[in-house]
């Protein structure tokens, strides 16, 4: 996932960390940076990660292979 969506720009991540309080308060607080991210986020699960979108690029693969 880190490969394909940044932190706090498409996606928001975690860890356990001690005090995660803040930050997630300061995205509760925000509700146009949720709404960017948010909008960000399905741009590009809707560009990349549909089946429709898997599907084609096993197609791509198989036939890429195909002509080896």
């Amino acid at each position: 996932m880190e490969r394909e969506f940044k932190d706090g720009e498409d996606l928001l991540l975690y860890s356990f960390t001690p005090y995660p309080h803040a930050r997630i308060q300061s995205f509760l607080d925000d509700n146009a940076t949720l709404q960017k991210i948010a909008e960000n986020g399905r741009k590009k699960v809707m560009e990349k990660h549909t089946w429709l979108a898997r599907a084609e690029k096993i197609i791509e693969t198989v036939m890429y292979h195909k002509h080896l």
